[in-house]
């Protein structure tokens, strides 16, 4: 079944926007897992803004002997261990919605069978993805909450890294409308697509509006079955002697 102008639109603002945030997700997800796994340290006397915001989030998530340590002076419910782990799960599922962002692109600018398909399953991957960042979104607010009133350094790091993993807030909800959408599409294509190849005949007959000719027609008819009626009826000559 062809798409219609509006879903071939969504289609393509979803392919797109998927396809951009897994490439970039993909990319931070990376960078976190080598700074994590790797020797390397960042300046210990920033000079700029920027080097005191990555060694603040290198202290708090991607070094192990440095979140650890805070750990015992700040409640926090995630640790760099516990953030390495997560990286590792968005690292998969940001190169999974890059793929099949790229697959249902093509499948819709082709006119490929399988676009239904494409179209739930980028649903639901979306989906799951939205659904792990609300709760690494929360889990992060608590850590924030957890910051000392007078630290503003916990609460700018913390609050950045939440703002990255509600991407923007924004892009939370997109995110979430869209795989409502995809899903939903998906779902009627791929019926409308199984009605269709069905070996029964479900075909619906339509009504026929009558039209002025057919009016007149339909009044010849009816006419000519009334002069039928009228006509005397032949004699009933069985008994007759």
């Amino acid at each position: 079944m062809s798409l219609t102008s509006a879903q071939k639109l969504v289609c393509k603002i979803s392919s797109v926007l998927g396809g951009l945030q897994g490439l970039v997700w993909t990319g931070l997800s990376l960078a976190c897992i080598v700074v994590y796994y790797s020797d390397h340290q960042p300046d210990e006397d920033p000079t700029t803004f920027s080097k005191l915001l990555n060694l603040l989030i290198y202290s708090l998530y991607l070094n192990k002997e440095t979140s650890n340590a805070i750990s015992e002076s700040i409640t926090r419910t995630i640790r760099a261990q516990d953030f390495a782990v997560i990286m590792w799960i968005y690292f998969f599922l940001s190169v999974g919605i890059l793929a099949t962002s790229i697959d249902l692109l093509f499948a819709v600018r082709s006119k490929k069978n399988r676009k239904s398909k494409s179209m739930i399953f980028w649903g639901v991957l979306t989906g799951c993805i939205s659904l792990i960042d609300v709760v690494f979104t929360s889990l992060l607010l608590r850590d924030f909450t957890n910051c000392p009133i007078n630290s503003l350094e916990c609460r700018l790091a913390v609050g950045v890294v939440m703002t990255i993993s509600a991407r923007g807030f924004t892009l939370l909800f997109v995110n979430g409308f869209l795989s409502y959408k995809m899903i939903k599409i998906g779902i009627q294509v791929e019926t409308l697509a199984i009605i269709k190849n069905s070996p029964y005949d479900v075909n619906i007959p339509r009504v026929k509006i009558p039209t002025e000719g057919n009016m007149s027609s339909f009044g010849r008819s009816v006419s000519q079955q009334n002069e039928y009626n009228d006509r005397p009826s032949a004699p009933d000559r069985r008994y007759v002697y």
